[in-house]
């Protein structure tokens, strides 16, 4: 089955099972959405339950990646502190191995 006429099984079948579990649940509740004293039909009240869901969705994931993408990058600042701190206090450390290294390797031959 090609990818085209998977897609578009799968919207139908979500919106059909959207509809039917939507409205039976609406039915089974008792629950109507009114607006200006009139109360709306079960396609716009499932429209309107699904929208007010994506909107909630939405706005988790937005503060989920605030939160963690704040944590991140206070730990990649606090690494990046310590990267420098510890470069910076042993450079002359670093720099005397190199040089031995340099002078004691064996030397290639190509």
């Amino acid at each position: 089955m090609s990818f085209t006429k998977s897609l578009f099984l799968a919207i139908i079948a979500t919106l059909l099972l959207t509809y039917l579990f939507g409205n039976t649940m609406f039915a089974w509740l008792g629950m109507d959405i009114v607006i200006d004293d009139q109360a709306v039909e079960p396609i716009e009240a499932i429209a309107i339950a699904a929208l007010i869901g994506v909107i909630f969705f939405i706005v988790g994931l937005t503060l989920f990646i605030s939160v963690f993408g704040t944590l991140i990058l206070v730990l990649l600042a606090a690494l990046t502190g310590l990267a420098v701190v510890g470069l910076s206090v042993f450079w002359p450390i670093l720099l005397f191995g190199f040089v031995i290294w340099l002078l004691c390797r064996e030397p290639t031959t190509e």
